[in-house]
């Protein structure tokens, strides 16, 4: 098998700092300095006290008639033209396709979105003493409407940062920064919710010790712990519609299910015919559903959190106090589908896309499928079933190592995955015809390294980027 990507434990020998980035003459290069003035160092030690970031912003965003002249800074944005989408051999049957796509609600681009690109339009250095890899990148509230502002967290080695982003002057202002107590900590994922007191935002961050911390960026203290896994946290969801249930993925093999507000556990999913080597991802449908999740050891499996027991157990877990007792966390042995058809390597990626799935491998690739016969619905599945119906690839080259995530807008109408150069490839995948999707590849000259993950604002219309090298890329579309 392919040799491939493995996180690195976070060492605290021979740290040294990443070198300052070098700046082009139409570029407004500016430092900030934040200090936490609402907590005394001995009331908050796990905040760092000053936040140091570099900020590139491109002058020619805020006036569109200034030409970047600079190869340095010169942002390719085209179509590429090699076959990057391919239908398997059964969704070419036309009736069957038609079919199934009448049971999917999806809308067209109009001319316009099809024709649009992107302009790189802003680059955040940050400062990691030792494992410069940031691993995850996430938006609060994807799902509003061309927002003046977007609040987005960023993990890696030991710390979190917050910033803000104005998506009309591509300004980037941090917020606060969380930097764990523990030296050795490395965060490799993090997921957004609501605060339940104080409606606030509320960020869950997870890594290498196991130990999922809930964080406020407006507040320089966590606010809980949830401590159960065997092994580090790889990937964090939140339930669609109730935002107190976390869903967590782990190098333990297994999958749990927690109340953030009362810190139970409230189910793990594993065991039996659960995953038999490191969970890598997960997500949860929109209907709060079905929980899909992948893992090095290629399979993919649908759970239900639908059933009596678990409905009750959610239920129970609201008022639990576990001062005393333990909680009865339920034990979910087998899945409700489970499949090593879709692909042949590490599984490290995966999301529901309305009825159908798209999951991503160590493969170069990206598919879309779904469980069953094309007619099947996901309630009528047996256990026993074998059977996927796969719609389309979505290829990508250079991108054959794992913990390479893809994103999705929350309309999904645009995904966007990076590689191993600092390419990233954009798809429009809300057209019913497959022949009109068309790969967009964003590159620069500072985009270099390793993406790992791609955070999208609602129809895509801003790509938040991240990489090995400790850069945050901003992308807007024009």
């Amino acid at each position: 098998m392919k040799s491939s990507f493995e996180k690195s434990d976070y060492s605290t020998s021979n740290k040294k700092s990443p070198k300052k980035m070098s700046t082009s003459p139409n570029v407004t290069t500016r430092s900030r300095s934040l200090l936490n003035l609402s907590n005394s160092e001995s009331e908050s030690p796990n905040i760092k006290r000053e936040l140091k970031i570099e900020i590139d912003r491109e002058d020619h965003y805020l006036n569109p008639n200034l030409p970047s002249t600079n190869s340095s800074d010169f942002s390719v944005v085209y179509v590429d033209d090699s076959d990057d989408t391919n239908q398997s051999q059964e969704a070419k049957n036309e009736e069957s396709r038609k079919d199934a796509q009448n049971k999917i609600k999806k809308n067209t681009f109009s001319s316009d979105q099809k024709k649009s690109k992107y302009k790189f339009v802003n680059m955040i250095k940050e400062e990691h003493e030792d494992d410069l890899n940031i691993y995850d990148v996430k938006i609060y509230r994807p799902f509003e409407e061309n927002p003046k502002n977007i609040l987005f967290a960023s993990v890696g080695s030991n710390q979190c940062s917050f910033y803000e982003y104005n998506t009309s002057t591509a300004e980037v202002e941090p917020i606060d920064i969380y930097l764990d107590a523990d030296p050795q900590e490395n965060f490799f994922v993090c997921a957004w919710t609501i605060d339940p007191d104080r409606l606030e935002p509320l960020l869950a961050i997870a890594g290498l010790k196991g130990i999922i911390r809930t964080i406020s960026p407006f507040k320089s203290q966590f606010k809980n712990a949830l401590i159960g896994h065997g092994a580090s946290i790889n990937d964090l969801k939140f339930h669609p519609s109730q935002n107190f249930i976390l869903l967590s993925a782990s190098k333990d093999h297994t999958l749990r299910l927690w109340n953030i507000n009362t810190t139970v556990c409230i189910a793990i999913f594993g065991g039996a015919e659960g995953h038999t080597d490191q969970v890598l991802s997960t997500d949860i449908d929109l209907q709060g559903r079905y929980i899909i999740s992948c893992g090095i050891d290629h399979f993919l499996k649908i759970w239900s959190i639908q059933t009596p027991k678990l409905k009750n157990a959610i239920d129970i877990s609201e008022e639990f106090d576990n001062t005393y007792k333990s909680f009865p966390t339920v034990s979910v042995n087998f899945p409700d589908f489970s499949t090593r058809d879709v692909h042949t390597n590490y599984v490290d990626c995966v999301r529901w896309f309305g009825d159908l799935i798209l999951s991503k491998s160590c493969e170069n690739c990206i598919i879309e499928w779904k469980p069953g016969l094309i007619n099947e619905k996901m309630e009528s599945l047996s256990r026993t079933s074998k059977n996927v119906f796969i719609f389309n690839r979505f290829e990508a080259k250079e991108c054959d190592i794992w913990f390479v995530r893809f994103g999705l807008d929350f309309s999904h109408r645009v995904m966007a995955v990076g590689t191993t150069n600092g390419k990233v490839y954009v798809w429009k995948v809300d057209t019913e015809n497959s022949n009109d999707f068309s790969r967009i590849s964003l590159s620069n000259q500072k985009m270099k390294g390793i993406i790992r993950s791609i955070a999208l604002s609602f129809n895509g219309n801003d790509l938040i980027i991240t990489n090995n090298l400790g850069n945050i890329f901003i992308w807007r579309k024009e």
